[in-house]
């Protein structure tokens, strides 16, 4: 008898696999052999840093907008010098670039797998100070606004140091 259950049971998981039947089991069927990351977890921020020059890479083709200019499918590298005063984007594969003033532009959908800034101002909530920055697996909202930039997203961890205060977030 618990021979024809067990060979029933057996069955209908191979049945709900096969045909993709969800919630067959509390878990998905899958996730038995391939269980998550547990201990992944992120948190929302949004975190003003005003750094001399700020860059990051577009990896997917991207329609940007901003005064009178439009980029169509741009791909590539985009860095703000507030030193300068300039914006700067160098498509992938490319020897030119373009270099236009500083202007508040945002690019959605971005992930940064990590970031280390050095003796550099920001704002985090009601933290501001100058000091040292390490952000890990950041995704989301990047604003270049005309003196600082804004990340706006999640982090799986971020530490400040400044002014003798260590500020941590994992």
């Amino acid at each position: 008898m618990w021979k024809l259950l067990l060979a029933i049971f057996a069955a209908l998981l191979a049945i709900s696999a096969f045909f993709g039947v969800k919630h067959f089991m509390p878990m998905d069927f899958q996730e038995i052999f391939n269980p998550p990351e547990l201990l992944k977890s992120e948190k929302p921020i949004e975190l003003e840093i005003f750094p001399q020059v700020f860059g990051f890479e577009l990896k997917k083709p991207s329609n940007l907008s901003f005064s009178n200019l439009t980029l169509e499918r741009f791909q590539g590298e985009v860095k703000a010098d507030f030193a300068s005063g300039q914006l700067e984007f160098k498509p992938k594969m490319e020897t030119l670039s373009l270099k236009v003033p500083i202007q508040e532009i945002g690019f959605e959908n971005l992930t940064i797998p990590a970031l280390s800034l050095k003796q550099t101002r920001f704002r985090l909530e009601n933290l501001t100070g100058t000091g040292n920055l390490d952000l890990s697996e950041f995704s989301g909202k990047i604003e270049i606004k005309k003196d600082r930039i804004v990340l706006s997203g999640n982090v799986s961890s971020l530490h400040l140091r400044f002014d003798n205060t260590t500020f941590s977030l994992t």
